[in-house]
């Protein structure tokens, strides 16, 4: 089965298969093993538990369709992770979007919900042809369609540059790329918590993972800084967005929206350096975010709301939600003992040393007037005044919710001990 097998102390490139395996005794369905993909195994592996106990919370089992759904979009997941052949990439890639379709349509109650469904289909369209048309191009001018066999000196500076434009506003249109984000914060309104969790740590998760594999392939340098210019006007859209939202969720998916074109502003500065802690930040943010959106079904729960004008005193009325509401903002804005924070803190690092100007304008907006809004928000609910709209519930039948997010929360705190422990499994030390 095994036709390659490569030095596990190769240290030099992310993406150098280890294990390269045909599935069935196919050479169409070409795997590989790699540095870089084992991350997002062991992450997908993580996150996949925690969003199946989730929708059991929300979902009951006769909705049956809702579960095949999901389990499909898992195993096609890790097929995609480590698929070479560029034709079952992109269809495997398609075909979890349609699933993904399917869940959204599922699982929403209401009309914002078929909306916010509809919305994203359109933008997934839109992604797929430009995805089809850049791989397409990539297959004609090398003649290639494997991976493993590109050779980066078939393409010519102009032809990288428009494969690239039309990957990177591809995949962007799921990755939440400005401006194509607009259907993320709609559907994490209107779908369950287990389903914003999975669009959060594993969709636009998969997404990076495929627009950084090609762009390690192309070996893209972008002399337009491109991805910068997507990154500061997302900035500035966000945080004026900021001031009029009311729903927690809301707030948590523009926040996450900033989180990930803030991670793609530097995909295109140096192709090893970057991938190196760019796992650390993709760890921690799916971690803090999962958190923190745990956290706001406990306190709809509890108030029967995520509007912020109805949900106040959180830490008076019910003193245990508060505490790990609490616990998990301050993983989801980077605090020293959080995993995020050496993600975040490696981030602002490269992109000041290379653009100095630049950076220091984006951590004027993102670390000072956008933490400052998030964190007043945060603030109104955890110790404004208490409001009367309190639900009694008997908290031990979420008791899943609790031990769920106190082993996120204790993961983020013993991996910010040593973060170098995820870059280490792929042969990197920090």
């Amino acid at each position: 089965m095994f036709i390659d097998i490569n030095s596990l102390n190769n240290v030099l490139f992310f993406y150098t298969p280890i294990i390269t395996f045909k599935l069935f005794s196919n050479s169409l369905f070409l795997v590989s093993i790699t540095k870089f993909n084992i991350l997002f195994f062991l992450l997908f592996s993580l996150m996949y538990p925690v969003i199946i106990l989730l929708m059991g919370i929300d979902f009951n089992s006769n909705q049956i369709k809702l579960y095949i759904y999901m389990y499909f979009v898992f195993v096609l997941s890790y097929i995609l992770l480590g698929s070479e052949n560029i034709i079952v990439f992109y269809f495997t890639y398609e075909i979890i979007l349609i699933l993904v379709f399917g869940i959204m349509y599922l699982s929403s109650n209401s009309r914002g919900g078929i909306e916010a469904t509809l919305f994203y289909a359109g933008w997934a369209i839109l992604g797929s042809i430009l995805v089809g048309l850049g791989l397409i191009l990539l297959i004609l001018l090398t003649d290639e369609i494997f991976f493993i066999n590109l050779s980066k000196n078939k393409l010519t500076s102009n032809e990288i540059y428009y494969i690239y434009m039309l990957l990177f506003f591809g995949f962007g249109t799921k990755l939440s790329t400005w401006p194509f984000w607009y259907w993320l914060p709609r559907a994490h309104v209107e779908v369950s918590t287990g389903v914003s969790v999975f669009l959060s740590c594993i969709l636009i998760k998969l997404s990076y993972f495929c627009l950084f594999r090609c762009q390690y392939i192309l070996s893209s340098e972008i002399s337009l800084n491109i991805c910068l210019i997507v990154t500061f006007l997302s900035v500035i859209d966000i945080v004026f967005r900021f001031f009029n939202l009311r729903d927690l969720k809301a707030i948590i998916a523009y926040s996450s929206v900033l989180h990930t074109n803030l991670l793609l502003s530097l995909i295109h500065l140096d192709n090893f350096k970057i991938v190196n802690s760019s796992i650390i930040y993709v760890w921690g943010h799916s971690l803090a975010t999962a958190s923190l959106f745990i956290s706001v079904n406990l306190i709809e729960m509890r108030y029967g709301s995520r509007n912020i004008m109805q949900v106040s005193g959180l830490w008076y009325t019910s003193p245990s939600i508060a505490y790990f509401v609490l616990w998990s903002i301050f993983s989801f804005i980077d605090l020293p003992i959080t995993i995020f924070f050496w993600g975040e803190l490696w981030l602002w690092t490269v992109l000041f040393n290379a653009l100095p100007v630049l950076s220091s304008q984006l951590i004027f907006l993102v670390n000072v007037l956008f933490i400052s809004m998030f964190f007043k928000i945060w603030w109104g609910v955890l110790f404004g005044s208490p409001s009367i709209n309190v639900k009694k519930i008997n908290l031990n039948e979420y008791r899943e919710l609790y031990f769920t997010q106190f082993a996120l929360l204790w993961l983020q705190l013993l991996m910010a001990v040593q973060p170098s422990m995820l870059t280490s499994l792929a042969g990197y030390i920090i």
